[in-house]
């Protein structure tokens, strides 16, 4: 994000794929599980990623998870986990910051297949930011560093997501862009106090001014949504390097045209670096191929990841 001067792109990087096929035990050994629920609806998703440190950075301060559990009892209760955090702060705390999130984000989600879906990721996104203070605390260059966080789950038949900060969440319904998380910034605030119009608040510089972010405070407010989830749904999770150079209707046609996620991710950050590119892009694109109801002998949740 254009707050941010220098990351650690390599070691974002291979943290958030290595999340890919991390194939990690939910629960340590001798732990008392909760009874899962039973697998009661599957959404079969094909997903593509793609991350650029675009035209003007040195270094890519973006991190990104996407994950799809093997164990019949976390696919039950907690589904699929997809996330974008944007970091910021210099001495390449930016990209400390977002890594260390999605990464305590990840393990938080699954350690406990306890509780509802939302509840899993408020905790979720406390402890990312727990982590990010502990390290901000640990050594006096990085005072300052944090991110954004946005994730999406997709867990029997329902999409859930979880926002803190700018990065966004859309979901494209039949031709129809819908923006599901609101911009944690001082733009943000201004239109929906009807001060400011949506394209005033692209070009202001309070746009750029948080007002929630992971690594700020102790305690941090979790914005959570809840969406059905329909065969033909695509759902985008970005850091704002994307939307700062596409507008909705760019990004709907592109995602419309495109069917592919593998295809989509890379046509959306193509776009944003023939724009310019200032700052680093990061798209997660998901396509619900269907949704299934299943039985006891049902079979699990299938995906295929192109990054």
């Amino acid at each position: 994000m254009a707050r941010t001067q220098t990351n650690n792109r390599q070691a974002a990087d291979e943290a958030a794929r290595a999340a890919l096929d991390d194939t990690a035990t939910f629960a340590p050994a001798g732990q008392a599980r909760a009874k899962p629920p039973a697998l009661r609806a599957v959404c079969e998703l094909d997903i593509g990623v793609r991350s650029d440190v675009g035209a003007v950075r040195g270094e890519n301060e973006d991190s990104f998870v996407v994950f799809v559990p093997a164990e019949r009892e976390a696919l039950a209760a907690r589904g699929a986990l997809l996330a974008v955090a944007d970091g910021m702060g210099g001495h390449a705390a930016g990209a400390v910051a977002s890594c260390r999130a999605v990464d305590a984000l990840r393990r938080s989600y699954y350690r406990s297949l306890e509780g509802e879906v939302g509840e899993a990721l408020e905790r979720g996104f406390a402890e990312a930011n727990a982590a990010v203070l502990e390290l901000a605390a640990a050594a006096p260059e990085r005072a300052g560093m944090g991110c954004t966080l946005v994730a999406a789950a997709f867990c029997q038949g329902e999409l859930t997501v979880a926002n803190v900060g700018d990065s966004r969440a859309y979901l494209l319904r039949a031709g129809e862009l819908e923006q599901i998380t609101e911009d944690h910034n001082v733009a943000g605030d201004l239109v929906r106090a009807n001060v400011l119009s949506a394209e005033e608040a692209r070009s202001t510089p309070q746009r750029t001014m948080l007002t929630r972010c992971i690594g700020f405070d102790e305690g941090v407010g979790v914005d959570l949504f809840v969406r059905e989830v329909r065969a033909g749904d695509t759902v985008l999770l970005c850091s704002d390097g994307l939307t700062e150079e596409l507008e909705d209707e760019r990004i709907a046609q592109i995602l419309a045209d495109n069917p592919a996620p593998s295809v989509a991710a890379h046509e959306l950050v193509d776009e944003a670096l023939a724009q310019g590119a200032s700052d680093n892009v990061t798209v997660v694109v998901a396509r619900v191929r269907r949704v299934r109801r299943v039985g006891l002998l049902g079979r699990l949740l299938r995906r295929s990841v192109r990054v």
